[in-house]
């Protein structure tokens, strides 16, 4: 049967990520709450020292993304590996499905995710620092705010690279679990041959070299997810 309803491929990609969001709004829920939870544990501080004299005593802090930064990455993990069992998805009839427009629909939803997560990152910290600041009844002095926007990119690709990969694992296992053993072992060769400098390694040490780095991976893990779901045809 033919459809007399044309419906072009970035009208049916802008549905099918709009679609994406209303189903898989749990997913910004988790995300804040778990902000929210690492805010009031952590009071967004990652180090603090103490030091004086006769007649001055002061306590510097430093308030940074750190702690929100780490749990992103697992929680974007999960998330990415949730997406792609369908353990979250929801049938949508009225919109015409492909692979393709699936696979790039996908992609542009952990972006929003991604950017999603950084700014509830930021104001996880805002609210911590206000919170402390209330707490304590004694004059501040803000030494420093550093903030640029080589830090925001970096944070949101690796967010974007940390979803890819839990999407693209669960991709590879639904695909062919001898493959999923032979990136495994790969993986863990990788390690040994690095060890505790694998990070600075695969992905680089200067921000530069991060952004670049992670979104070569990013179009490669997307390039693959792509080809592994042409051939798997989606019923809808």
């Amino acid at each position: 049967m033919t459809s007399i309803v044309t419906v072009s491929p970035a009208r049916n990609v802008w549905e099918q990520v709009k679609w994406k969001c209303q189903t898989s709004s749990s997913m910004f829920s988790t995300i804040i709450l778990v902000h929210l939870i690492l805010g009031f544990l952590t009071s967004g501080g990652t180090g603090s020292f103490s030091t004086g004299g006769s007649f001055l005593s002061f306590e510097a802090r430093t308030y940074t993304l750190d702690v929100a930064f780490l749990y992103s990455i697992i929680l974007m993990l999960g998330i990415g590996w949730m997406l792609a069992s369908g353990a979250l998805s929801r049938d949508q009839f009225s919109i015409v499905t492909t692979n393709q427009t699936e696979v790039v629909s996908t992609f542009f939803f952990f972006v929003l995710l991604s950017i999603f997560t950084f700014v509830s990152s930021v104001c996880m910290l805002c609210i911590s620092v206000a919170i402390e600041m209330l707490k304590l009844n004694e004059p501040l002095v803000v030494e420093n705010q550093f903030f640029s926007v080589s830090i925001m990119a970096m944070f949101i690709v690796c967010m974007l690279v940390a979803s890819t990969m839990g999407y693209f694992i669960r991709t590879v296992f639904q695909f062919s679990k001898v493959l999923l053993g032979l990136l495994t072992v790969l993986l863990f060769l990788l390690i040994r041959m690095y060890g505790v400098d694998s990070w600075s390694a695969v992905f680089g040490t200067t921000s530069a070299e991060i952004i670049g780095r992670s979104s070569l991976y990013v179009v490669l893990l997307w390039g693959a997810i792509f080809v592994m779901r042409l051939r798997r045809e989606v019923n809808r």
